[in-house]
C-alpha cells in the first residue's frame, strides 16, 4: 500500500467574473492565448465532467459554452434576486436612526408613555397615527413634540415593513456565492496522471460534499487528466437551499463539533483566551481564529478518513497520510502557497513549465549521449587498428579452434555411441535383476507352501507312528498276557524282546528322521503306567536316527531331498515336478 499526501484547496468567490474566468478554464473554454499549452491537447478526451448529476465525457466546446451560460445565469440571478437593492440598504440605515430617536424620546418619558410607545414599535403593522396622537395629547405632550413623535413613528413603522420585506433577501455584502473545491495528488507522490486517478478523486469529491453538505448543489465538477497532476474541481454554491441562506461556514461548525472525536483537542472556548488584563474584543477576536483553525483540522482529518475509504473500496492501492510541517519541509510549503497565488501559466508546475524542462532535458541528454557516441567511435577505430594484427592471429586461431571442435564432435560422437550401448546394458540388466526378484518372490511364496505341506506331512507320519506303536502295548504287556481274557483272546502272541525290536523297527522304517525326531522329544505320550513302553520305543528310534545319520539322512537331507529349489511354483512347467515332490 502506497502511502500518499493530497491537497485540498478551497476557493471562495465573491466576484462572479473570478468564477466566471475559471469556470471557462474547467471547461477548456477560456480565450487565452496561453491556455492551450497549460495542458495536452491530445489527453484532454480523458477529462470527466459532472453536470445534473451524471458524469460524462468533457465534451465539445460548443456544448460547454452552453453549460457554462446555464451555470452562470444561475448564480447571477439567484444573487440579483436576492441581493438588497442600494434603496433598501438606505431605508435599513434610516430605520436604525428613527429607532435611536425613538429610543431618546421614551427613555426620559413617564412609564405610561415609554410602554406605549415601545409596544407601538413593536406592532408597527397595527400602527394607527389618530389614536397614537391622542395618547401623547392625553399625557400632557407638548402639541409640537406630538406632531414631530407622530411623524417619526409613521415613518419607523413604514421603514420596518419595508425592512421586514427585504429581510428575507439573505445575501449579504461581499458575500461569497461559489465555493471551487480542487483536489490534487502532488507530483512528487510518483502516481502517474491516469484517467482512472483522476475519475477516482472526481467521485470521492463529489460523494464527499453530497453526504456533509446535501443541501448545498454541486453545479458541476470536473477532473482533468491533460495536466500535470491528478485533480479534480468541484464547484458548490453556498446558498442553502433548504434555509435560503449563506450559512455555509456554520454547517462547516456542525459537522466538525458532530465529528469531536476525530479532532486532535476540544474545541476552543472564550475563557481560554479571557484574561483580567485582555479586553473581550481581544478575546473574541482570538477565539474566532482559533475556531476556524480548529475546525480547518477536525475538517481536513474526517476529508482523510473518507478519502482513504474510498481508496480501499475501489482498490486504488494508496492511502494519504499527514504531512507535518517542520523545518525539513518549511520552504516547499512556501513555494507551493506561493505558485498556487500565480496564474496558472505563471507556475513552475504548468504543463507548459513541464513541457520546456522535458524537452530541455531531452536535449541535454542528448548533447551527452552524442558526445558519448563520438568519443567511442573515435576509441573503436583506433582500437581496430591497433587490433588488426590480433584479427589475424584471432583468425588462425579461429581455424585451429574448428578443427579441434570437428575433431571432439566425432569423439563426442563415439561417447555417444559407448553411452548408448551401456544403457541398452544397464537396461538388460535391470530387466534381469527385476525377473531374478520376482523369481525370488516366487519361490519364496513355494517354499512357505511346501514348508505347509511338509509340516502336515510330518505329523501325519507322527499320528501314524503313534497309533501302530500304540498298536504294540497288548503284546508288551506280559501282565494283560497272563490275564483270564488274555489267555483267552492273545494266547501265545505276547513279543519277546527281539521280536517287539524288529516289530518297531519295521514301524519306523518308512518314516522320515524329522518325525522320529519329534516322537522322541515330546514326553509321555500314552499313559504313566506305558511308560516303560514308551521308553523302550524312544530308544529303538534315537538308535535308528543314529544310524541314518551314519549314513547321512537327517532331517536336513530329507528338507533338501523334498525340496526342488530349482522349480518354483509360479513357474508352469515346473509345477507338475513341484506338485509331485510333495506328494
Amino acid at each position: 500500500m502506497k502511502r500518499i499526501t493530497i491537497l485540498k484547496r478551497d476557493i471562495n468567490f465573491t466576484n462572479l467574473n473570478g468564477f466566471s474566468s475559471s469556470l471557462q478554464h474547467s471547461l477548456r473554454i477560456r480565450d487565452k492565448d496561453i491556455d492551450n499549452v497549460m495542458y495536452d491537447q491530445e489527453l484532454t478526451s480523458n477529462n470527466k465532467i459532472f453536470y445534473k448529476n451524471e458524469i460524462n465525457d468533457l465534451d465539445t466546446s460548443d456544448e460547454n459554452q452552453k453549460i457554462l451560460n446555464e451555470i452562470f445565469e444561475k448564480i447571477s440571478t439567484s444573487s440579483s434576486e436576492n441581493t438588497k437593492t442600494e434603496e433598501e440598504k438606505k431605508n435599513a440605515n434610516n430605520l436604525k436612526s428613527y429607532k435611536n430617536k425613538l429610543k431618546n424620546f421614551y427613555s426620559v418619558a413617564d412609564d405610561d408613555v415609554k410602554d406605549f410607545v415601545i409596544s407601538t414599535m413593536q406592532n408597527f403593522k397595527k400602527f394607527d397615527e389618530n389614536n397614537y396622537r391622542e395618547f401623547l395629547i392625553a399625557n400632557s405632550i407638548s402639541l409640537k413634540s406630538v406632531k414631530n413623535q407622530t411623524a417619526l413613528m409613521k415613518k419607523f413603522c413604514d421603514a420596518s415593513a419595508t425592512y421586514e420585506a427585504s429581510s428575507k433577501k439573505n445575501n449579504i455584502y461581499n458575500a461569497n456565492q461559489v465555493k471551487e473545491v480542487i483536489l490534487v495528488i502532488p507530483k512528487k507522490n510518483g502516481i502517474d496522471v491516469s484517467e482512472k486517478t483522476n475519475s477516482f478523486l472526481l467521485k470521492t469529491a463529489i460523494d464527499f460534499y453530497k453526504e456533509n453538505h446535501p443541501n448545498n448543489e454541486i453545479l458541476i465538477a470536473f477532473s482533468h487528466s491533460d495536466e500535470t497532476t491528478n485533480h479534480c474541481h468541484l464547484f458548490l454554491n453556498l446558498r442553502n437551499s433548504k434555509t435560503n441562506k449563506f450559512d455555509f461556514v456554520e454547517q462547516e461548525t456542525e459537522l466538525a463539533e458532530k465529528n469531536q472525536t476525530m479532532a486532535l483537542r476540544n474545541k476552543p472556548k472564550f475563557e481560554d483566551f479571557k484574561t483580567e488584563k485582555r479586553k473581550d474584543s481581544v478575546a473574541k477576536k482570538l477565539l474566532l481564529n482559533e475556531t476556524q483553525k480548529w475546525r480547518g483540522e477536525t475538517l481536513q482529518r474526517l476529508f482523510y478518513q473518507h478519502f482513504n475509504k474510498s481508496a480501499k473500496e475501489q482498490a486504488m492501492n494508496f492511502e494519504a497520510v499527514f504531512n507535518v510541517k517542520d523545518s525539513s519541509n518549511e520552504d516547499a510549503y512556501k513555494f507551493m502557497n506561493e505558485q498556487s497565488k500565480l496564474p496558472k501559466e505563471k507556475r513552475q508546475l504548468n504543463m507548459l513549465h513541464l513541457q520546456t524542462e522535458t524537452i530541455q532535458k531531452k536535449i541535454e541528454v542528448s548533447k551527452a549521449v552524442l558526445s558519448e557516441e563520438s568519443e567511442k567511435t573515435t576509441n573503436a577505430i583506433g582500437t581496430r587498428n591497433k587490433n588488426q594484427i590480433v584479427i589475424e592471429r584471432q583468425k588462425d586461431v579461429y581455424s585451429r579452434k574448428n578443427k579441434e571442435l570437428s575433431e571432439l564432435k566425432l569423439e563426442v560422437e563415439r561417447y555417444n555411441k559407448e553411452k548408448e550401448k551401456k544403457r541398452t546394458e544397464i537396461k538388460r540388466f535391470e530387466e534381469d535383476l527385476k525377473k531374478l526378484k520376482q523369481e525370488e518372490t516366487t519361490h519364496k511364496e513355494s517354499i512357505k507352501s511346501f514348508t505347509q505341506e511338509y509340516c502336515a506331512k510330518i505329523f501325519d507320519e507322527m499320528r501314524v507312528l503313534y497309533l501302530q506303536v500304540l498298536g504294540l502295548k497288548p503284546f508288551f504287556d506280559r501282565a494283560l498276557k497272563n490275564s483270564r481274557l488274555g489267555k483267552i483272546f492273545l494266547k501265545n502272541d505276547a513279543l519277546d524282546e527281539d521280536e517287539f525290536i524288529a516289530r518297531v523297527k519295521d514301524i519306523v522304517k518308512d518314516k522320515s528322521v524329522t518325525a522320529l525326531e519329534f516322537y522322541c522329544s515330546i514326553d509321555r505320550h500314552y499313559d504313566k503306567k506305558d511308560k516303560d513302553l514308551e521308553a523302550r520305543t524312544k530308544n529303538l528310534l534315537r538308535e535308528e536316527v543314529k544310524h541314518r545319520a551314519a549314513n547321512n539322512k537327517n532331517s536336513k537331507n530329507e528338507w533338501t531331498e523334498n525340496l526342488d529349489r530349482s522349480a518354483p511354483s509360479s513357474k508352469v512347467e515346473n509345477e507338475d515336478s513341484h506338485k509331485l515332490k510333495n506328494t
